[in-house]
């Protein structure tokens, strides 16, 4: 009885909560969070906290199944060099950063193991979330996206040999440096072996088996295999002194290249989604108010230098590998919370007895607290990028030089544009690059402007017309002739970018075409209102045509068809 009441408490909270977050157009995993803090405070009495805690774990680990079975070496590769270096790079110069800070004693009086781990946790970013909220925006095929996603994947992958090295380092203090240099050794060894195994069982056997299982033919019995995978992987980990969710996420791995991933996934969900809510408001559960209200100079303190450290580190390393500084704003903003591993990796550490209850607190309320402004940190990149081009370029001339004109390198590399009555396709994703192959082959003039230089150089090489810049940039577009152009594209997602694009390309050339696409209905009528000639929704036009294929199938009157479709096309643009 007390643990139902424990889970009615819960759900009743997080209905409150998503329901609050969607009425004020938030993201409902911060309703979720705040929920479960406002929960501590109100129904605590009610909620039996370890027996929630064991429910939460579950849902952790089918939360990082999921992310695991995700995960995709082709996706990865698209992006391989910033990814992985990029991703290694930056963990290794924040944890060095926070152990330099630790040292000087701005994260308060911690030992040295303790320093070390919270420079492991606070290098770490949350995958679930930002991979939940980049999907919500309807923007995981575009570039920083791309960037963002193979980047946690490779952080995901490297919680591997952190948590069989934080195994190791319960014993550490009589150990020499050749001691601690072994026991390092052995651990990444095993990290090593374990990977290896995941690898040649997710290639080799898992999906020989799940095939075995799909040719049953039943729901049922495919879920209770996979659930069965997922506690059997979870287990081992376990009993190898690693963490539960560490266990899951490998399963997930196991899955990912399986011809059953998606019927997994579809099956899957109902039960990771219930037991994440439960997950989320625990996580607002765990902060206690009363280590909040006695440390809250030091948590505020170390939540601000954990935003501006992984802020900086990130940028810094994304331009480094020569991306936009737009992309690069997007992917740090992005990068800058801490994530779910870090509650794995500091219980073990406090199981070990390497943390104590304070520094355990402590990196929870950081965790808790960089998670709960991430949505909001994620809409900010693409206003904020506008917003500094736009007082650099009023204010200080020099800098906008170096922050912006280096990054659009149309004027220096790309002799003068010559096309007149032309389509100017502003991006060169999913939908751009439809556009762009249809364009070729009806022989109409066409230029591509992205400010992905990977796209702008395998474009280059096959003989298209490109400006490599930012096509929201007026001086981006004028540069590319958008004034005596037949017609804009406007093939990029994020709604900021195209209210930009639309106006300036309206402005060079008022009553010009404007196409844009949009993902979202409520987006239209402003869309019309702004100017735009024809809004096209992706998922729009894949329902009509697959309407329009069911029809024919079924022997309909094709001038019926063309009937309902124009009717259809017509309320839709109302």
């Amino acid at each position: 009885m007390a643990l139902l009441t424990s889970l009615v408490a819960v759900f009743l909270v997080a209905f409150v909560g998503a329901f609050a977050a969607k009425k004020l157009n938030q993201p409902i995993l911060t309703g979720y969070l705040l929920s479960g803090v406002l929960a501590t405070i109100f129904l605590g009495k009610f909620i039996r906290f370890n027996d929630v805690s064991v429910l939460a774990d579950l849902g952790l680990a089918f939360l990082m199944f999921t992310v695991g079975l995700d995960f995709s070496f082709r996706r990865l590769s698209r992006v391989k060099e910033i990814a992985v270096f990029g991703a290694i790079a930056q963990m290794l110069i924040t944890a060095v950063i926070f152990g330099i800070l630790g040292s000087l004693g701005w994260l308060g009086n911690l030992g040295t193991t303790e320093i070390l781990i919270l420079g492991i946790v606070f290098s770490l970013s949350s995958t679930a979330i930002v991979v939940k909220l980049l999907s919500e925006k309807g923007e995981l095929d575009t570039l920083p996206s791309e960037i963002i996603v193979g980047w946690l994947l490779v952080q995901d992958l490297a919680v591997v040999p952190i948590l069989v090295i934080l195994g190791q380092l319960g014993g550490l203090g009589n150990l020499g440096m050749m001691g601690l240099a072994g026991k390092i050794g052995l651990a990444i060894l095993k990290a090593g072996i374990i990977l290896y195994l995941v690898l040649f069982l997710g290639k080799k056997i898992i999906p020989r088996v799940l095939a075995k299982v799909s040719e049953v033919g039943s729901r049922e019995v495919l879920l209770i295999a996979v659930v069965g995978l997922v506690m059997l992987s979870a287990g081992a980990t376990k009993a190898l002194g690693l963490s539960f969710a560490l266990g899951a996420f490998l399963a997930g791995l196991l899955i990912a290249e399986s011809a059953s991933e998606h019927a997994i996934f579809s099956e899957i969900r109902p039960l990771r989604d219930v037991f994440a809510v439960i997950f989320f408001v625990t996580l607002g559960v765990l902060i206690s108010p009363q280590y909040l209200l006695t440390n809250w100079p030091l948590v505020l303190k170390l939540v601000i230098l954990v935003t501006v450290v992984k802020f900086a580190v990130s940028l810094g390393v994304t331009l480094f590998f020569h991306y936009h500084l737009k992309t690069a704003l997007q992917v740090a903003l992005s990068l800058i919370q801490v994530g779910e591993f870090a509650f794995v990796v500091s219980r073990i550490g406090l199981s070990l007895g390497v943390l104590t209850q304070n520094t355990y607190s402590l990196i929870l309320s950081v965790t808790i607290l960089t998670m709960m402004v991430t949505p909001w940190e994620i809409g900010l990149s693409v206003s904020l990028y506008e917003h500094l081009r736009s007082f650099t370029g009023r204010w200080s001339p020099a800098l906008y030089k170096v922050l912006f004109a280096g990054f659009d390198r149309y004027k220096k590399d790309h002799p003068e544009i010559t096309l007149t009555n032309h389509v100017v396709i502003c991006g060169h994703g999913r939908v751009g690059k439809h556009v762009a192959r249809i364009l070729a082959m009806a022989r109409v003039p066409y230029l591509v402007v992205d400010y992905n230089q990977n796209a702008i150089r395998d474009l280059d090489l096959q003989g298209v017309e490109t400006v490599l810049g930012d096509p929201a940039d007026r001086d981006v577009l004028e540069f590319a002739r958008a004034d005596c152009a037949r017609a804009i594209v406007v093939a990029v997602p994020d709604r900021y970018s195209q209210e930009l694009i639309i106006a300036n390309a309206l402005n060079l050339q008022p009553g010009v075409v404007v196409i844009c696409r949009s993902h979202f209905e409520e987006d239209y009528r402003r869309l019309y209102a702004l100017g735009v000639t024809a809004v096209v929704s992706p998922e729009f036009e894949a329902g009509l045509s697959m309407a329009h294929r069911i029809l024919d199938s079924i022997g309909m009157d094709r001038a019926q068809t063309a009937g309902y479709l124009k009717q259809l096309r017509k309320e839709q643009s109302v």
